[in-house]
């Protein structure tokens, strides 16, 4: 008895070495089974599968040990990722009697990649170097990059049958069969690989299997469930299932004890099903929940009973958030040199990924793994994860390259839409130093709420410039409390309002107003909604009045449905024509590394849209050079009021005293030049404003002209009159941005020819009597001559025009200043205007002035 049980011992043994089962899961492939051959061109990769991997044109081969051959299933699963031909050909040797497949020998193979472009997957036999085929597969079944899974079986007396899966799973179909009992014996198994250059790490294996024919006497099995679209579950299965007979009862919801029916399914294919859960008010989504397959079939017969636990996702704006981002990384601060974006899990349940994708205006990438509950989850570039795995859970991705400004995040689901949006740009760090970058935007809020995102983010305030993977450094329960819900409406044109507000509109609820006329002819007007969104446009049911005083009442409601009023007034604007808007100050030599600016004054007593508006030089040609639109939407100056034209106007900011930084406007500017040139207003091809500018036109006994602006003196007068021009006073820090120039004056008329105030000037740069005016007067037109300042033992010390035709009046400046470009000094000077009339008669006139310096 004894004996027995030792012989029966060595049999299953012999057994179960005999048998060979290898899925390279243990990462190698020297043990349980070891292979030989060119063990050093063949890898197993970080998907656990036996890869070709090396270089060059070649043949390379791997064998293991197998003595099975009679009643066997030979069972593997290969990819071929190139068009198989002659010369890229796969050879799986199922029995050989040597160990060098590149020798001859006897046995029987697979081959896979023939001349000709119907590559089909043929059984071999081999006798030394001869070859003939027992069975010749379907033509094309492997002509093109094939992904299959292919079984092969064997009976005791030389018959063979050949099956494929051309998809790699486990639905085979039948190749062929064919008879060969030459070979009874074989001791070894092997794949032979025969490629060029292009392809020498394009062959993968896994799954080998040889043994015992393995039968399917299991029913087909649920091996997931697509929740992505809250009114359906797509189930797939893993084998063919019989669908002649598959109904609406083969299949229910569990939740708690509920038990929910089908009300209705769509067979998409063999292995995917698709059902409707019936409708019900405690039906809850994004709760644990079991679908109860009951009798499904496959097409052999096999029954499954089958529950399969599951959650049905409803993924809703705001439950899962961007809730940090970092867009400028340098100069770092602590973190890491690189981007990332934060997310937030708001939900009680872990969520599945593959339902989302982040994305910004030119790149989408699709996510993937799970987010857990009420947790944050740090997306970066691949090549960056391991940065950021210290501050927790990180997933590599192909992340959006993020804008320093002016750009968009978006998180997308596939079924549920938009989940996420942020539109980002400088102003949301609150902080113009942390805005130069390696500090990130943080969230205050998390939770839902009508705020739109720009009040609800700030530069982080954690030391290391932001908190990845954590709560936010910013976060407050109450700051959004204090936040006051506003509506702020603009006038389009004669019909149109437009209005945004700093909150969310519920763009479902009724949205309404009246405007008023205020004056004559006291029409009252009805808006009807127009676009909605924010912002969102009304419409007046007719034509509104220009520079009319209108009152205006609207209605909105928040997406959690809390009414918001507007009451305020407004004037429509009028056309811009030509000098409506001048050019009132400028700073085109700026001090170091400064910025230069272009104020504009709109002189007008209208409202005016600047939409459109373009500024541009000219070039040595004098045409129009370097146009740049300066507002491309809606933007409104108010009579006599001023807007300031530059590149950084946080620069101007810190250099100058701003009066009123709304009307600091950021804008491209072309180049102007430290010693001369041109600015040019347009406005629908309309020259609006132009001016030749030169470094002389400043006060000469400036000791330094950088950062010193050029002021107008009278924005009624002529722009070119080079006496209506002024350096910027001392006493105002050389430059006065949105407010009164500190050298405006009002030219009085002269009531006699010419005349000279103030008759005490003293030019010293301080704002206070700079210059001396003298203005002229004539009943008659034709008038010319001179202007020449003398002193009291009359010499000539200044002359301020020769031959100048005079208008019918208008005015001069002097700054004390004499010819050589020097300070007169203090005293009284005499003013001599020689004018000659159109009949040639000479009239000087006599003034005095005196200079205190």
């Amino acid at each position: 008895m004894r004996y027995f049980l030792i012989i029966l011992l060595h049999f299953f043994i012999y057994q179960s070495f005999a048998q060979l089962n290898d899925e390279f899961n243990d990462g190698n492939f020297d043990q349980n089974p070891e292979w030989f051959g060119n063990t050093g061109s063949f890898k197993v990769n970080s998907n656990k599968q036996l890869q070709l991997d090396t270089a060059g044109t070649g043949v390379k081969y791997l064998v293991t040990q197998n003595t099975l051959i009679n009643n066997i299933e030979w069972s593997f699963w290969i990819i071929l990722n190139f068009d198989p031909s002659a010369s890229n050909q796969l050879r799986i040797y199922l029995c050989s009697d040597n160990s060098d497949l590149t020798k001859p020998l006897n046995g029987y193979f697979l081959r896979i990649g023939e001349n000709l472009a119907l590559d089909d997957i043929d059984l071999v036999k081999q006798s030394g170097t001869s070859e003939q085929i027992i069975i010749d597969g379907i033509d094309g079944r492997a002509a093109i990059k094939p992904s299959l899974r292919i079984k092969v079986l064997r009976d005791n007396t030389g018959n063979w049958q050949l099956f494929s899966d051309t998809t790699g799973g486990f639905n085979f179909k039948p190749e062929g069969s064919g008879f060969d009992s030459t070979f009874k014996t074989t001791s070894w198994f092997g794949i032979h690989c025969k490629f060029t250059s292009s392809n020498s790490k394009g062959f993968f294996f896994d799954d080998f299997y040889i043994g015992p024919e393995r039968k399917d006497t299991v029913g087909p099995q649920i091996i997931d469930i697509s929740t992505a679209d809250a009114t359906k579950l797509v189930l797939t299965f893993d084998e063919d299932v019989d669908t002649a007979g598959l109904s609406e009862n083969n299949f229910s919801i569990i939740q708690n004890t509920d038990n929910y029916k089908i009300r209705k399914i769509e067979k998409i294919s063999k292995r995917l099903i698709v059902i409707y859960p019936e409708t019900d008010a405690s039906y809850l989504y994004n709760y644990l929940k079991v679908l109860h397959a009951i009798n499904v079939s496959d097409s052999l017969g096999n029954v499954s009973n089958q529950l399969f636990p599951f959650i049905h996702y409803l993924l809703s704006p705001g439950d899962i958030i961007i809730n940090e981002f970092m867009a400028d990384p340098s100069p770092v601060v602590n973190l890491p040199d690189a981007e990332f974006v934060e997310l937030y899990n708001s939900l009680n349940i872990d969520f599945p990924l593959k339902y989302l994708s982040i994305e910004d205006p030119s790149t989408k990438t699709a996510l993937s793994g799970i987010i857990p509950a009420r947790s944050y989850l740090i997306l970066c570039k691949t090549s960056d994860t391991s940065q950021f795995k210290s501050y927790g859970k990180t997933l590599g991705i192909n992340l959006p390259s993020l804008n320093n400004s002016g750009d968009k995040i978006i998180l997308r689901s596939s079924a549920f839409g938009v989940i996420d949006s942020i539109q980002y740009d400088l102003s949301w760090y609150k902080d113009t130093k942390k805005s130069d970058g390696g500090w990130s935007l943080e969230r205050i809020y998390p939770y839902p709420n009508c705020f739109n995102e720009a009040d609800n983010f700030t530069a982080s305030v954690h030391p290391d410039g932001g908190s990845p993977g954590k709560k936010n450094s910013v976060f407050d329960t109450f700051y959004l409390s204090i936040i006051q819900k506003k509506l702020k409406f603009s006038v389009l044109n004669d019909t149109t309002v437009m209005v945004e507000s700093n909150f969310k509109i519920d763009i479902g609820s009724p949205l309404g107003g009246i405007v008023k006329c205020l004056e004559s002819p006291y029409t009252e007007y009805k808006l009807k909604p127009g676009i909605t969104g924010n912002p969102f446009t009304f419409y007046t049911d007719q034509k509104m009045l220009p520079n009319h005083t209108y009152s205006i009442h609207l209605e909105a409601y928040d997406c959690q449905r809390h009414l918001i009023k507007l009451d305020s007034f407004f004037i429509i604007p009028g056309n811009i024509d030509s000098s409506d808007l001048i050019i009132n100050e400028l700073l085109f030599n700026p001090y170091p590394y400064g910025y230069d600016f272009v104020e504009i004054y709109n002189r007008s007593d209208k409202y005016l849209n600047l939409k459109n508006l373009k500024i541009a030089r000219l070039n040595d040609s004098l045409q129009l050079k370097d146009i740049i639109t300066l507002f491309t939407t809606d933007f409104f100056i108010l009579p006599k009021d001023y807007l300031v034209l530059t590149e950084n106007p946080d620069d101007i900011k810190t250099r100058y005293f701003v009066k009123y930084p709304e009307k600091m406007v950021k804008t491209s500017l072309m180049t102007m030049p430290d010693d001369k040139g041109d600015v040019i207003l347009l406005y629908n091809n309309l020259w609006i404003d132009y001016f030749h500018y030169e470094q002389k036109y400043h006060f000469q006994a400036l000791s330094s002209k950088e950062g010193v602006s050029l002021e107008r003196i009278s924005p009624d007068a002529a722009t070119n009159n080079t006496s209506n021009w002024h350096s910027a006073s001392s006493t105002v820090g050389y430059a006065t941005p949105t407010y009164k120039n500190s050298q405006f004056s009002v030219i009085h008329p002269a009531d006699s020819a010419f005349l000279a105030e103030p008759k005490i000037f003293s030019p010293d740069g301080d704002g206070f009597n700079d210059i001396i005016k003298i203005t002229y007067k004539f009943n008659n037109t034709g008038n010319f001559g001179s202007v020449k300042i003398y002193d009291l033992s009359g010499r000539m010390v200044k002359e301020l025009v020769n031959n100048d035709l005079f208008g019918n009046e208008g005015f001069y400046t002097w700054d004390g200043m004499n010819d050589n470009g020097t300070l007169c000094y203090s005293g009284v000077y005499i003013i001599l205007a020689e004018v000659i009339n159109v009949d040639g008669k000479v009239k000087k006139i006599k003034l005095s002035c005196t200079l205190n310096r």
